[in-house]
């Protein structure tokens, strides 16, 4: 059989060996930059409007009327503090774990940040949990532990842009969708200003706090007190894993003193509760986005999706009355929203 010619260089080879025209460096996605710049923008007028809530609601929560907004400002500063700082540290420590978890290549870093967060809070608790019934629960090694876990959550990570999957574009915000996020703002208003409230004051439907007063923060208090997770014959919840309560622990601990980390348990149960809208928001825009509409695409049908699942949940008066709350029912819907979003 003779011989198939071979072509001469520079001949022509077919279809399937023309020659690959080099692909120059892709321009910068202007609307990605401009998503992270909105994104920015709006979370900086919805912290607005929810400290207008507070200044307003403060005038309200004091027998004379006069307003009490610069007290709730301080101590939800002070409250929010170590609170932030346990949530850094889960951060961190979910920042290793969750690449175990997650191997989608598309998905967003917002996505991947709030699953870290969220697989971190059930870890962390965890290790409050081991190490409160080993005995340790000293200064010395919870404020290192601490601020070591909270800087691994920002070592080598890039901050200057967000990038956001295919399906999932910021895009310009419209006026509804703005109008609906300004919404959510009565709802963490009251939130965080229940949250910074001394336990028991509030929500005569928990007995005046009843649960958090006799188990959640009782609990904690008599660990403290003893220097490591033990059962407690007074209570038998004390013979429950209660990781949340060893969370609470880790706080009592950092402040020194349980009766002054009281409003710190009740800001990361609240912090918990945000996170979780956080989490349904996201959980909604990836419905939504990936979805084929029979009217044609919808660009603002995933922002509203998502600020109505935030808003649905935040709204929930028994979010709010819970979460306001050193209880930690709010740490079981973040697992769950965090699922969803895995999945």
């Amino acid at each position: 059989m003779p011989a198939t010619p071979r072509p001469e260089p520079g001949g022509n080879r077919g279809p399937a060996s023309l020659p690959i025209k080099a692909q120059s460096p892709s321009p910068p996605n202007r609307r990605t930059r401009w998503g992270a710049t909105t994104a920015t923008g709006l979370a900086g007028a919805l912290a607005i409007a929810v400290a207008a809530q507070i200044a307003l609601l403060a005038r309200w929560s004091g027998p004379d009327g006069t307003s009490r907004f610069a007290e709730a400002v301080v101590a939800l500063a002070t409250g929010m503090l170590p609170a932030l700082l346990w949530i850094l540290a889960a951060w961190g420590l979910g920042r290793f774990a969750i690449t175990l978890l997650d191997r989608d290549p598309e998905r967003s870093r917002a996505d991947r940040w709030l699953l870290e967060v969220a697989v971190g809070v059930a870890l962390l608790s965890s290790l409050d949990s081991l190490l409160g019934r080993l005995g340790w629960i000293d200064p010395w090694l919870l404020w290192p532990l601490s601020i070591g876990l909270a800087a691994a959550a920002f070592w080598k990570r890039s901050f200057s842009a967000v990038r956001t999957a295919p399906t999932a574009l910021p895009g310009r915000p419209r006026g509804v969708a703005v109008a609906a996020l300004l919404a959510l703002s009565p709802a963490i208003a009251v939130l965080l200003l229940a949250a910074v409230a001394a336990p028991g004051w509030l929500w005569s439907s928990e007995f005046g706090g009843y649960d958090s007063l006799s188990y959640h923060l009782a609990l904690p208090k008599a660990w403290f007190e003893a220097g490591a997770i033990v059962p407690t014959a007074e209570n038998v919840y004390g013979f429950l894993p209660s990781h949340l309560e060893a969370a609470f622990l880790h706080l009592m601990v950092l402040a020194g003193d349980p009766v002054a980390a009281a409003i710190s348990t009740q800001c990361l149960h609240a912090l918990l509760g945000l996170l979780t809208a956080a989490v349904l928001a996201r959980v909604a825009w990836r419905i939504l986005a990936g979805a084929d509409s029979p009217h044609g695409p919808n660009p603002g049908a995933p922002r509203l999706a998502a600020i109505a699942a935030a808003g649905v949940f935040l709204g929930t008066p028994w979010v709010v009355v819970v979460g306001s709350l050193a209880y930690n029912e709010l740490a079981v819907t973040l697992s769950l929203a965090a699922l969803l979003l895995l999945l």
